[in-house]
């Protein structure tokens, strides 16, 4: 299978030896037939060539595409995992194993105003599974 640069090369002097006969065609009108001839031999040549470009830079695109969604997919996972001591206990996809708040009796938001307000347990709620607060943050 051709590569993209080849394709292009053979496509480009094609039409380069195309031109150079219609040039030969203006120049003399007696060589029409022979004009026709060239153009006509030349034709499935470009088209069979103009088709092969397109579907190798359809192959190439694929390919990039493929190789982008693979890096995508690898940051998707880069970010999945923990990277500080400030992250939520999760497990391997990057769920979070416990958070107090997944059976519905607490709520998120009121134990923020509750911690706000001074209240341990909605505090405590708040920072479980947190490693290395400041002293402040467990108050």
């Amino acid at each position: 299978m051709k590569t993209l640069e080849e394709i292009t090369e053979a496509l480009t002097a094609l039409k380069t030896q195309a031109a150079d006969a219609i040039a030969l065609g203006e120049a003399d009108s007696t060589k029409f037939e022979e004009v026709k001839a060239i153009v006509d031999a030349i034709k499935p040549q470009v088209e069979a060539l103009t088709a092969e470009k397109q579907q190798a830079e359809d192959r190439k695109a694929l390919e990039d595409t493929q190789a982008e969604l693979k890096t995508l997919s690898a940051v998707i996972d880069d970010l999945r995992k923990p990277s500080g001591v400030f992250v939520q206990p999760s497990d391997e996809e990057g769920k979070a194993v416990t958070d107090g708040y997944s059976s519905g009796d607490n709520s998120v938001f009121l134990d923020i105003r509750m911690a706000n307000k001074g209240d341990v347990a909605a505090r405590e709620r708040l920072t479980a599974g947190f490693e290395g607060l400041s002293p402040r943050a467990r108050q």
